[in-house]
């Protein structure tokens, strides 16, 4: 039985993947996506309430 993308996720004793975001508490304040490159990122209880739009290659898509 092959392993699933969920069993091949990130290490536990590695810790989550997460990106400093520099205007974080403004963009929960006034509403603007943050702009984002960085795919693999791993929202943190602290990045709840922002808008956060990843690059796919072509455009910045906003996130579900």
């Amino acid at each position: 039985m092959r392993a699933t993308a969920a069993a091949l996720s990130r290490s536990v004793w590695k810790g989550p993947f997460f990106v400093h975001f520099p205007k974080l508490e403004e963009s929960i304040k006034t509403g603007k996506p943050i702009m984002t490159k960085v795919r693999a990122c791993t929202i943190m209880p602290h990045m709840v309430g922002a808008r956060f739009m990843v690059h796919n290659g072509n455009r910045y898509l906003p996130v579900d």
